[in-house]
């Protein structure tokens, strides 16, 4: 906050940069590699990618912090975008029964958003704790 406060006209710039050093600090502690597929090997679908798209798709992960309370996901909402909790704890909850599951550090949130199966998302997600999340839009994953 302080440096925010110091170089007000540069808020967003200095934001990002500070989220993007807790990205980084939190992958290096859960064992992720500078330069190898890191994150992505949490989903399925980026297991066997080549190491060029793998790189690629690193450099277009957006880094984004939600505050306790925030909603990553909203049930129906429409999306394009899939979800790595790198940190922090978040609730998902389904409308259609009210079932409530804990995720933690590693879930990936929206594989058939991102991959255009639907559009919209079947699960509220939201954060319980200070949470870092990834996130991988559809035009990344598909240019």
């Amino acid at each position: 906050d302080l440096v925010r406060a110091a170089f007000p006209a540069q808020d967003s710039k200095v934001r990002q940069g500070i989220i993007k050093v807790m990205a980084a600090r939190v992958q290096q502690r859960l064992g992720y590699q500078p330069g190898t597929i890191g994150v992505l090997v949490n989903s399925s679908i980026f297991r066997s990618v080549s190491h060029s798209l793998a790189a690629e798709l690193r450099a277009g992960l957006e880094d984004c912090v939600f505050e306790p309370g925030d909603i990553i996901t909203e049930t129906g909402s429409k999306g394009d975008c899939m979800h790595f909790l790198l940190d922090g704890v978040a609730q998902s909850k389904s409308m259609e029964n009210d079932s409530c599951v804990e995720l933690s550090a590693g879930t990936v949130i929206g594989e058939a958003v991102l991959l255009g199966v639907t559009n919209t998302y079947p699960r509220t997600v939201q954060a319980l704790s200070h949470c870092i999340v990834q996130i991988l839009r559809r035009k990344t994953w598909t240019n």
